[in-house]
């Protein structure tokens, strides 16, 4: 029997679910028809097929997802701009648009999303402010740059600890001289 054009689309599919500590699976030929097999007719297929294992993360994982999305607690957008999809966006794509995501959980998600990054915002911007203020003083040595991409890595918590470590009154040390 001859793999057809579709599974061998389905098959690059399945390796974006890879297990990742998988030493004893094979990716053979062998293993692709048996897992073509396995899905066309149903035969058996052995416990080392890689292929089988990476259908089967994929299957939980587009599980997880659909639950996820429709909790409001995943975005179609953080999937469809993942980088291991940028070739089976189409299959993407329609997988995603086959999801009924109730609209109050996209407004939640969005309005609690819109309200971190203004708490985030606010938190790096009083770091930035205090760095730059320390600078000016001349006590930063050291030449502090927070870009927009290292701050947006941030969480607020982050934020106000580094500023409070920063701000921290610190004890002298009678014997640091």
């Amino acid at each position: 029997m001859k793999i057809t054009k579709t599974w061998q689309k389905a098959k690059k599919l399945y390796l974006c679910f890879k297990p990742q500590d998988a030493d004893k699976l094979t990716y053979t030929l062998e293993d692709e028809l048996e897992m073509f097999l396995h899905e066309s007719i149903g035969s058996s297929i052995k416990d080392s097929n890689g292929f089988y294992w990476c259908k089967h993360n994929m299957d939980i994982t587009l599980a997880m997802w659909r639950e996820d999305l429709i909790a409001g607690n995943l975005f179609k957008f953080e999937l469809l701009t993942d980088p291991l999809f940028e070739d089976h966006l189409e299959w993407l794509e329609n997988w995603l648009n086959n999801i009924y995501v109730p609209e109050n959980n996209l407004q939640y998600r969005y309005d609690t999303y819109k309200k971190e990054q203004e708490l985030m915002h606010e938190e790096c911007q009083k770091l930035i402010d205090y760095l730059e203020e320390e600078k000016k003083k001349g006590l930063v040595s050291v030449s502090w740059t927070l870009t927009h991409e290292q701050a947006s890595r941030l969480t607020p918590q982050v934020a106000k600890e580094m500023l409070a470590m920063l701000t921290a009154p610190v004890a002298e040390d009678p014997d640091f001289f």
